[in-house]
């Protein structure tokens, strides 16, 4: 029996049904004490010790622990979960010293990068069923950008790894035009190239982040959403000063709205 199990009463709690991610945040906020006993498909078992809602301890039967116990754990896709009081007569030694926040977000990440390494078998129908209900959504999402601002006279979302355009409004034919000749110009001397014509236009430098009138602005490029297919995209906003790039704007900071609508 292992250290951690030592420290587990006999009286748990089934908490079938609730996703981990559900069950951290509540053990977070509420600051709870307990540990957390997670038993994937492959029947592989893994312990999770809150104290006061931080996690201090994290192991895997046999495997790993600490931090990579808790990527692999959020990583399984099917799994069974206990809760059991901790008795914490004599204390665990702490393998895991992050904030919380810091610590899922950075795990959070590292999950990501790895799922997106891996190269995925889509059936083409179906991927482009998707693909296609995706840009009507984008499309309808820069439209209503649009009407919230009178000064945008247009706006595009650039889909970086399949060169073209999956998102844009615009209020004249012309300032289509204008559109489709800058985005195109991104595909044909290349995104670096592009992007230091834009940083030379806008006097700015790559990474910098600051205010040009009420838009804010960020460089470089940012995924758009995971159900993009990890697609890479930008958007440019166009405003009405002299037929210029009045802005860009990273589709990070557009993230939550287009969440809402994928």
């Amino acid at each position: 029996m292992s250290e951690i199990q030592n420290k587990m009463s006999s009286s748990n709690i089934n908490l079938d049904g609730i996703e981990l991610m559900d069950l951290f945040q509540i053990a977070h906020y509420l600051r709870l004490t307990s540990i957390i006993k997670v038993t994937s498909s492959e029947n592989e078992v893994g312990y999770i010790l809150f104290e006061s809602g931080e996690v201090t301890h994290c192991k895997i039967e046999n495997k790993n622990f600490s931090e990579e116990a808790f990527e692999e754990i959020l990583s399984w896709d099917n799994y069974v979960v206990r809760n059991f009081k901790y008795d914490n007569g004599s204390k665990l030694e702490r393998n895991i010293n992050l904030r919380f926040e810091v610590f899922l977000l950075n795990t959070l990440r590292k999950i990501d990068e790895k799922r997106a390494s891996i190269p995925k078998k889509e059936d083409k129908k179906s991927k482009d069923s998707t693909y296609i209900y995706e840009i009507e959504k984008i499309n309808d999402f820069c439209k209503n950008q649009m009407l919230n601002n009178n000064k945008i006279i247009s706006i595009s979302v650039l889909d970086i790894k399949e060169k073209n355009i999956i998102g844009i409004a615009y209020n004249t034919d012309d300032n289509k035009k204008l559109v489709h000749e800058l985005t195109n110009n991104f595909f044909s001397i290349g995104m670096n190239k592009s992007i230091q014509n834009i940083e030379s236009l806008l006097g700015i430098k790559s990474e910098e982040e600051f205010l040009v009138e009420e838009y804010y602005i960020s460089i470089p490029i940012f995924q758009i959403s995971k159900s993009i297919s990890e697609k890479w995209a930008l958007s440019l906003i166009w405003g009405s000063d002299s037929n210029k790039i009045f802005a860009l704007k990273s589709v990070r900071d557009i993230l939550i709205e287009l969440n809402k609508i994928l």
